[in-house]
């Protein structure tokens, strides 16, 4: 649960890197509800994932994620981090779940 970016404060910030069903209707939307319910009661503030620009985000609505916007092409190989990048090198979508007794104080 732990943020890729190390920017993120893995202590306030959860991040949801994978998720499987076997396509039971609503499945998706469960899972992540019941990822940010599981987040917050560890004590974190905000949990994050992140999808492709041609993936709607349908199940992340409707388990109460908002969007919160499009990062920036940043391939994880540089001059001074050699890697692979065996990942889809494009933008991405940001998608936050806030810890509820929070939402209520960054709306106003």
């Amino acid at each position: 649960m732990r943020p890729a970016a190390p920017a993120y404060n893995g202590y306030l910030i959860a991040e949801a890197s994978r998720l499987a069903t076997d396509g039971t209707k609503n499945a998706c939307s469960f899972l992540l509800s019941r990822t940010a319910r599981a987040a917050f009661a560890m004590g974190h503030w905000l949990i994050q994932t992140y999808t492709l620009p041609h993936e709607s985000g349908t199940s992340l609505l409707a388990a109460g994620w908002e969007w919160w916007g499009r990062t920036r092409v940043a391939p994880w190989n540089t001059a001074n981090r050699k890697r692979r990048d065996l990942h889809p090198i494009c933008p991405k979508d940001r998608w936050v779940r806030i810890v509820p007794e929070l939402e209520w104080r960054m709306a106003g």
